[in-house]
């Protein structure tokens, strides 16, 4: 699943020498209270292990023997939702007058997840580093910073479309339909910002001509600064020529890479012998998984996920070993195998740099002397 750090450290702090009371300071109380709650949550972690083991094991012991078919199936539908979301990224470059390959779109799209599912605040770095390889592909910065927004715009509607189906055909309205429903509208609300923006930039520079013109008037700073550089960055939005044809096939990849994805864990659940589920439990299940995933609690929602899709695959009448199997097989798929070629991805990216910048180091070679 799509969806996508090393940040760079501060100074070194001065090497400051302990003191007599520096146990009794605030940090000391601090760093003890820090002790307490890891001892208390691996007592918390080993109390869960004894008491789930027998399903734990149970759960291993399905996912020894998987079924190959079913197994292939559920690879190839991983490998399908980041394909579509490759292609929707590349769509929407598309439109702004950028080309690039699919195969340059689908290795950078890895990447970024990568980044994204395994570093803290890996949103943020994943951001920076698609930002950066759009740019390198000749992409202005409006450009570059608009096809990320719609992106992702896309991605909510189209997953608050999945979630709402699952609610609808599950007969059920539960909490995870509401917010997705609040994002759908949130996500409707910015595609209209954006056609306002794109279609009337008048309109935008006036609502900002008035709050700048406040806020300069109370800091008695000159106003036409700021308004020719908004003026300069609607012009390059403008230059994103994106047709209903444009928009239609974005919608698309960014639905199948939902649709791949939910295949992935309908055919890991069938793979470990869960046979029987509806199509609402399942995109229920899946809905609320992918909710609980983007609100970025942990790092590519580790744990977590697991949580929410097992106990959602349970409350709908599976039982907990299976249930549990099937689970953790499709995060083996979504997380750990995208996160290995993502690495695998990221560092053929970073070699291949390497050499393309040392080779515009080394100067050409006089053909008469050699």
């Amino acid at each position: 699943m799509a969806l996508l750090q090393d940040g760079p450290r501060g100074p070194a702090s001065p090497m400051v020498t302990p003191s007599a009371n520096t146990v009794g300071s605030p940090s000391g109380r601090l760093a003890r209270l820090k002790w307490v709650v890891w001892v208390a949550l691996g007592t918390v972690l080993v109390v869960e292990a004894v008491l789930a083991g027998p399903t734990l094991a149970e759960a291993v012991q399905a996912l020894a023997q998987p079924n190959l078919g079913w197994l292939a199936l559920a690879v190839a539908a991983e490998w399908g939702s980041m394909a579509a979301f490759a292609r929707m990224r590349r769509r929407l470059l598309r439109a702004g007058g950028v080309h690039v390959t699919v195969r340059s779109a689908l290795t950078v799209v890895y990447a970024a997840n990568a980044l994204h599912l395994t570093l803290p605040a890996g949103s943020a770095f994943s951001t920076t580093y698609m930002y950066r390889r759009m740019r390198a592909w000749g992409a202005s910065t409006p450009v570059a910073a608009w096809t990320m927004l719609a992106g992702g715009v896309v991605s909510t509607g189209t997953l608050a479309v999945v979630g709402l189906l699952g609610a609808a055909v599950d007969g059920t309205f539960s909490e995870t339909a509401v917010n997705l429903l609040v994002e759908g509208i949130g996500a409707v609300a910015l595609v209209v910002g954006l056609r306002l923006a794109w279609h009337r930039p008048e309109h935008i520079v006036a609502g900002v001509n008035r709050v700048l013109g406040w806020v300069n008037r109370v800091w008695r700073r000159p106003l036409s600064l700021e308004l020719d550089a908004l003026r300069g960055v609607l012009d390059q939005l403008r230059s994103v020529r994106g047709t209903a044809r444009d928009w239609t096939a974005t919608s698309m990849f960014s639905m199948l890479n939902w649709v791949f994805d939910l295949a992935c864990l309908a055919a890991c659940c069938l793979a470990v012998g869960v046979h029987g589920l509806s199509p609402g439990l399942l995109l229920v299940t899946y809905a609320a998984g992918m909710f609980v995933s983007g609100l970025g609690l942990v790092p590519g929602g580790l744990g977590v996920v697991e949580a929410a899709l097992t106990t959602a695959l349970v409350a709908g009448g599976v039982p907990a070993q299976p249930a549990l199997a099937a689970v953790v097989l499709y995060r083996l798929l979504s997380f750990a195998g995208v996160v290995v070629l993502g690495w695998g991805a990221w560092l053929a990216l970073n070699l291949s740099d390497t050499r393309a910048a040392s080779a515009a180091k080394v100067p050409a070679q006089n053909p008469i002397a050699a």
